[in-house]
């Protein structure tokens, strides 16, 4: 059974996070990794601690390389990000990407021209074409993806110069992973679709905080999970609690 690893930015107060621990009930898993920064309420967790970088690509990439080398993490894995969702009971979660790298690029060039998400993008295609692989499928979905630790690391080295770089999709092609396509799951102000129906679902801070779809994933997972114990602010409420929690030993890799 292949475990899990959440990319984690550092902070006490991460409802996502949370809440997509309780709808892991709805996969089988093995163990589930924090890598990055393990809130103080997160617990049967394991901790890979990775110092965090100013620039949040580089941070993440550092936390997914610092898993990827990690000798307790299965291989593979599930790669999740804190807000990715798992709606609905699945036997296995599926490996998705959003069509080829060429065909997603004018859509960002319309509404994102300047961000170095784009730039990242185009640097990607390039690396992929001059690898001899012409039409190279994007993989940069907000869903969890399946993966193997050597080739993600060639992408990582590969784009270790790059800002932004897409190294899901780099991974996804040299791997050959495959997949079928889909839209993508993440719900954005003014792309709100028939979420309900979806098995995987991503948010953005504010739009979990403040749409009706965060309230819907509130409401379908509003029993504690495994992974959780009272938080540090509900906790102070009971005299002694956080004292008793911090006391209770975590499992770490490295302090």
């Amino acid at each position: 059974m292949a475990d899990i690893v959440y990319v984690v930015r550092r902070g006490e107060r991460n409802e996502e996070l949370r809440h997509s621990l309780r709808s892991l009930q709805n996969i089988r898993h093995g163990t589930v990794h924090m890598a990055g920064y393990m809130p103080s309420w997160v617990q049967e967790a394991a901790y890979i601690r990775v110092d965090s970088h100013f620039d949040k690509y580089r941070s993440s990439t550092l936390n997914l390389e610092a898993a990827c080398q990690n000798p307790y993490v299965s291989d593979p894995f599930w790669l999740f990000n804190d807000d990715f969702f798992v709606m609905k009971k699945l036997d296995t979660l599926p490996i998705y990407h959003r069509g080829p790298v060429e065909e997603v690029i004018p859509y960002f060039q319309e509404t994102y021209p300047s961000s170095p998400y784009l730039r990242g993008m185009q640097a990607t295609l390039a690396l992929l074409r001059a690898e001899g692989i012409d039409y190279p499928l994007s993989y940069e979905l907000h869903i969890p993806l399946l993966i193997h630790k050597q080739p993600m690391l060639e992408a990582i080295s590969a784009g270790r110069n790059t800002r932004a770089f897409h190294k899901r999709t780099y991974y996804g092609n040299i791997s050959g992973i495959g997949g079928t396509y889909s839209d993508d799951c993440k719900v954005r102000p003014g792309i709100m679709r028939d979420w309900r129906t979806w098995p995987l679902l991503s948010t953005s801070d504010d739009v979990f905080r403040e749409h009706e779809v965060g309230t819907y994933i509130r409401d379908l997972f509003s029993t504690t999970s495994v992974y959780e114990r009272p938080s540090v602010y509900r906790e102070r409420r009971v005299v002694g609690s956080y004292a008793r929690a911090k006391s209770r030993s975590l499992v770490r890799y490295s302090d």
